[in-house]
């Protein structure tokens, strides 16, 4: 059982980063689209690139790869809490260990979802304090 367990988990993790170069050049295909039918695509294609460098990349990067190994977890635990229910043979404690460890896991899910929010909220405000936008320009009085 333990083996087949096991395996479960590995082909799961595997599936998971053997995907994930094809979700990025489907993001990219689309970025480049939104770039096409932005009023000014040379403007747009400068925003992308200026935002592909720095910190905030570096920073973004490591937080996606957390919140992907918090998914991948709190799917294992799922899955793991899962079948120790269907295979406590009524056993009250085992029972509720495995409802405790799907809560548990429920709730890293709810915990990481939070703070995707709140990291984006505040990287957003930052960029918004250093990259201003410019007051509509008021528009010429009718003569």
């Amino acid at each position: 059982m333990k083996k087949i367990l096991l395996s479960l988990v590995l082909l799961l993790g595997l599936g998971m980063f053997a995907l994930a170069p094809i979700a990025s050049a489907q993001q990219a295909e689309v970025l480049e689209g939104v770039c096409l039918t932005a009023p000014d695509p040379a403007a747009c294609q400068r925003d992308r690139a200026n935002a592909d460098t720095g910190i905030n990349n570096i920073i973004r990067t490591v937080i996606v790869i957390l919140q992907v190994v918090a998914g991948v977890v709190a799917v294992i635990m799922i899955i793991v809490a899962g079948l120790r229910y269907v295979l406590s043979g009524g056993d009250a404690g085992k029972v509720a260990s495995a409802k405790n460890a799907i809560v548990y896991a429920l709730v890293g899910v709810v915990v990481v979802v939070i703070a995707q929010i709140l990291i984006t909220f505040v990287f957003n405000r930052i960029n918004q304090t250093a990259n201003p936008t410019p007051a509509p320009a008021a528009p010429a009085p009718a003569p």
